[in-house]
């Protein structure tokens, strides 16, 4: 298993006005780099994945489609309206894989849909999945050709995922700042009528260090 190259008279010799892409792309013996992952096998060339899309956590390779075609097969799940991506985690120097499959199902049955997929693809890929969120008909970006779209998909859920049934306002905090002060207002300035005016031979200072 290996990246595709090929090499041909016929092959690019340079992105227009993109050395940077000539230079990632192209070596110095003209194989140009696909980005595609396959292999050989009796005079045939299997094309396998991209390799832009390989999944790597804990030094394991997972193939995302391996995992997309496991969750086509859950009840509850649209068939082709999944996707399996990979998140950089700094933490821990890994990735993190997040499925986020479409469905039809209520939002009170997501839970139960997600956790069929991750025990599914646990039990037969020993792949343990970070995240798994079940969204709404047609919240997946697609390419122009229908294609579940893997990056533009990543992008848009490091940058604005929220889950969709699961939104809900935080909880109002059990002290307002405000009230604190108002309580400690009204707590000194008893004392001090008390101290004043109730008991005016009361000895009492205040300890600057408190």
């Amino acid at each position: 298993m290996g990246e595709i190259a090929l090499r041909s008279s016929y092959t690019l010799k340079e992105y227009y006005r993109n050395p940077t892409a000539t230079a990632a792309a192209l070596d110095a013996e003209g194989w140009y780099h696909t980005g595609d992952l396959g292999f050989r096998l009796d005079g045939h060339l299997y094309v396998t994945g991209r390799k832009k899309d390989l999944l790597i956590v804990g030094g394991r390779n997972f193939y995302p489609q391996d995992i997309e075609a496991l969750v086509d097969g859950c009840p509850g799940a649209i068939p082709g309206r999944c996707v399996a991506i990979g998140v950089d985690d700094e933490r821990t120097g890994t990735q993190r894989i997040v499925v986020l499959a479409e469905t039809r199902k209520p939002p009170e049955e997501w839970s139960e849909l997600e956790d069929h997929i991750r025990n599914k693809v646990l039990d037969a890929l020993d792949c343990p999945l970070s995240e798994v969120h079940a969204v709404t008909h047609m919240w997946l970006l697609k390419t122009s050709s229908g294609k579940i779209a893997r990056a533009p998909n990543l992008v848009r859920f490091r940058a604005e995922w929220v889950p969709p049934s699961r939104t809900s306002a935080p909880p109002a905090p059990r002290f307002s700042p405000t009230l604190v002060s108002m309580a400690w207002g009204v707590a000194v300035g008893v004392a001090l009528y008390v101290m004043l005016v109730l008991r005016p031979n009361l000895s009492w200072g205040i300890y600057a260090g408190f």
